[in-house]
């Protein structure tokens, strides 16, 4: 793995009719930086926060078989704090680059990333493949320390800065 495993994994089936398989969603990446309360700012301000998230297949065929990856996604780097850091009296401080990701009874992949984006990852054409298309995000404006959370017909997402939920 090219970056530290910062977060918890998540299992769930990935897909739909031939291409549904069990998936492990690995969250990847540099750790954000602490505050240096000499500098009054983040001590790893310039740094670009590298992070990935790794689909590993699981054949359920062999026990005790981890599994093979499946892909990756790295995502954009992020410079500076977390977002929203610099415009709260209190910092967020996540503790991971991404969140605890949640897989949905559909197969949509979503996480929060410290840069402020709540991520989906959907296999729209169910080719058991993910393309640029597939993956998409909303701007919270303010880094996420929890995982998102399905609920029937609601998703809800707590980045540091409040709650928003998704009814469907």
């Amino acid at each position: 793995c090219q970056y530290p495993t910062n977060g918890p994994p998540s299992v769930g089936v990935f897909g739909r009719g031939k291409t549904a398989a069990y998936l492990v969603v690995v969250p990847t990446g540099m750790p954000p930086s602490s505050p240096d309360p000499s500098m009054g700012v983040f001590a790893g301000q310039g740094d670009a926060h590298m992070s990935r998230i790794t689909l590993l297949h699981v054949d359920m065929s062999y026990p005790g078989v981890a599994g093979s990856q499946r892909f990756f996604i790295d995502l954009k780097p992020w410079h500076g704090a977390a977002k929203g850091d610099d415009e709260r009296p209190d910092p967020c401080l996540p503790k991971a680059a991404i969140s605890g990701p949640t897989i949905s009874g559909d197969g949509s992949i979503y996480f929060g990333h410290m840069n402020g984006e709540l991520m989906t990852i959907y296999d729209e054409n169910e080719d058991g493949w993910i393309e640029a298309k597939e993956i998409s995000s909303f701007q919270t404006g303010a880094a996420f320390n929890a995982a998102p959370v399905i609920a029937p017909g609601m998703l809800l997402a707590a980045p540091c800065d409040g709650l928003h939920v998704w009814k469907f």
